[in-house]
């Protein structure tokens, strides 16, 4: 809605509610931002992490949350499954 600088940060819970992942603010160039408002009215922001280390520790819907100056913007489930035997 403004191209003023927001702390944007991704929260992990899982599949019993708890929480296991609380990342740190994440980086954005608002600088981006503030053009793309000002020359199309929108901007977009691409986020990506790494799940590499993420502990999925027993299968079930984890779900991922995206929190915009700690006010929840949206939530993505995620289902973990068990690996088929011999599977790399």
């Amino acid at each position: 809605q403004t191209s003023r600088p927001r702390e944007l940060r991704m929260r992990f819970t899982g599949p019993e509610g708890e929480r296991i992942f609380d990342s740190p603010p994440l980086p954005c160039n608002w600088s981006s931002v503030d053009a793309g408002l000002q020359t199309s009215g929108f901007a977009t922001l691409q986020i990506g992490l790494n799940l590499r280390a993420m502990p999925f520790a027993r299968p079930g819907v984890y779900n991922a949350a995206i929190y915009c100056d700690d006010r929840l913007l949206v939530t993505y489930p995620l289902s973990v499954l068990h690996a088929a035997p011999n599977a790399p």
